[in-house]
């Protein structure tokens, strides 16, 4: 098989975050788009940023990943999700790059 043939644009997909506990405190689930893949520089920076937690790293590229059913940013660059969403946010893109 060529390489060539397997070149795909990225498309977009809907994430629901249905936690017993964000539907809880939300009263609804949360919902988001994401590409079904990335770019390798967003995937390294992705995992990199989690590994330097402690030094407040995580937000660029996860922010980046995080869209609107547009494909355009759900987050303004100066806001931030509350930090339970946050950590579902990140355990959810986990799971799907993981796949």
């Amino acid at each position: 098989m060529n390489i060539a043939d397997l070149a795909k644009t990225p498309e977009l997909v809907q994430i629901v975050l249905d936690e017993e506990e964000i539907v809880s405190k939300y009263g609804d689930t949360v919902t988001f788009w994401t590409k079904n893949f990335v770019d390798i520089n967003t995937y390294f920076k992705f995992f990199s940023e989690q590994a330097d937690l402690k030094n407040g790293g995580i937000g660029g590229a996860l922010k980046e990943m995080i869209l609107t059913a547009e494909g355009t940013p759900a987050i303004p660059s100066d806001q931030d999700l509350p930090a339970d969403l946050m950590l579902a946010v990140l355990g959810r893109l986990n799971k799907h790059l993981g796949k």
